[in-house]
Order: structure tokens, then sequence, then C-alpha cells
């Protein structure tokens, strides 16, 4: 419950505001800085914050201590919860989920039944939607679009390509490597183009300390990660141009 000095509480104050620039929403009754705007349809938990030029509107949900700040929109019936962090110009709408640790932020978009929880991440101009789910401590950025039924989880790293099935991911005994786009590889946090780790993987690994074991394990998956960015390129871009034809 609210204090009774209608204070807010001092995790909304730490945004360096004074106690005035707030106000209770009255559905929720969470607090919302004097510039953002949120419609009385939409609902603020009692310790959500939604705050700078932030927009929450239609029967949008932010709950438990879920923030909505910048210039972020969160609409229709999205929900934020958790400790989520919807931040920058980001959008959430539809049906879309954000929850745990994650945040969606930069020029993000997450909607239609996406899911983006745990402490994932969902930056740069990505888009997240269809049933996709991004968990785990996953991270995807850059231009990536993921869709359909695709998952992104564990470590992965996707920053480019649309993606309709799950990127490649395999967890290796020390580094995980994912497919991060159709051209290139991730392995822990380096990225080069597939024909670089082809060639060099070895003397990378040996830089990095792997031993002989774990070298020739890592290029079995990077000759396997070759097989499937080989297959689904070609897969994706015979899918796009039947689309282009419709």
């Amino acid at each position: 419950m609210h204090n009774p000095e209608n204070t807010p509480p001092q995790h909304v104050l730490e945004y360096g505001y004074t106690a005035a620039d707030w106000h209770w929403h009255p559905n929720g009754g969470g607090w919302v800085h004097r510039t953002a705007f949120v419609a009385d349809t939409a609902y603020v938990g009692p310790n959500a914050v939604v705050s700078g030029d932030a927009v929450v509107f239609g029967n949008a949900r932010v709950l438990g201590y879920a923030m909505v700040l910048d210039r972020a929109v969160v609409f229709g019936n999205a929900e934020v919860y958790g400790h989520a962090v919807v931040s920058g110009s980001a959008w959430v709408g539809d049906n879309a989920e954000v929850s745990g640790t994650a945040k969606v932020c930069d020029n993000a978009w997450v909607f239609g039944d996406a899911e983006v929880g745990d402490n994932a991440e969902v930056s740069g101009s990505a888009r997240i939607f269809g049933f996709a789910v991004v968990n785990g401590d996953a991270k995807v950025f850059g231009s990536a679009v993921v869709s359909g039924d695709a998952v992104v989880c564990g470590s992965a790293r996707v920053y480019s390509g649309e993606w309709k099935v799950s990127p490649p991911y395999i967890q290796g005994t020390r580094h995980a490597l994912t497919l991060s786009s159709f051209t290139e590889i991730t392995i822990g946090c380096q990225t080069h183009p597939i024909p670089y780790w082809l060639e060099c993987g070895e003397a990378i690994g040996r830089g990095h300390g792997y031993s002989d074991a774990e070298i020739a394990e890592y290029q079995l998956h990077i000759e396997h990660l070759a097989r499937m960015a080989e297959r689904l390129g070609a897969d994706n871009l015979l899918l796009s141009r039947k689309e282009e034809q419709k």
C-alpha cells in the first residue's frame, strides 16, 4: 500500500525528480511522471513506474516493479512485469509480454504474441513478433527479425537476418556458439564471418587457452553451423522470393 503522505517510494524518487512530479494512476495506483501519459484504461501496479515521455494506452498492464521510460510505448493488451524495463523509443504491443529482468530498448519492437523474459535483451532495431520467444541471457539486436515460433535462448546472440525458425545455438563445453546471422557465427563475445572461423578457429581457440580436445569439439560445432547457415540462408531466400510473388 502507498504511504499516507502520498509520497513516491525511494525506488521512484531515485530518478532525481521531486515527489511533486509524480502522481498515482487511478487504475492500479502506480507512479506516473508528469511528462508521461497513461490512459485511464491501462493498468499501472502500485510499484510500477512510467516516466519520461513514455506512453501506455489501450488495455496494457505494467506490473510488479516494471518500468516504462524515455519515449517507450506500451499498448494493446501487452504486459510488462517483474523487474522488466522498456526504454528508449521501444514499442511493446498487441499481446506481447516482457517479464523477469528483461530489457527492450533503443528502437526495438516486440508485438503479436511474442515473449521476452528472464534476463534477455532486445535492442537496436530488432523486431520480435508472432509467437517468438527470447529468454535466458539471450540478446537480439541490430536489424534482426525473429518471428513465427522461433526461440532465442541461453546466451545466444542474434543481430541480423529474418528468423522464422530458431537460430541455431550450441552450448559448448566452454563458450556458447550462435549462428548470429546467415553469414556469421558468434562464439562467446567474438563474432566473425563463417570462412574466418573455419580458417582461423583453431588459432583463436589456442589463444584463449582451449585444450586440443576443446579445439576439436569447436571445429565440429563450427562446421555444423556452417552447413546450417548454408541451408537456412537458401531456405530464407526461397521463402522471401515466394512472398514477393504473392
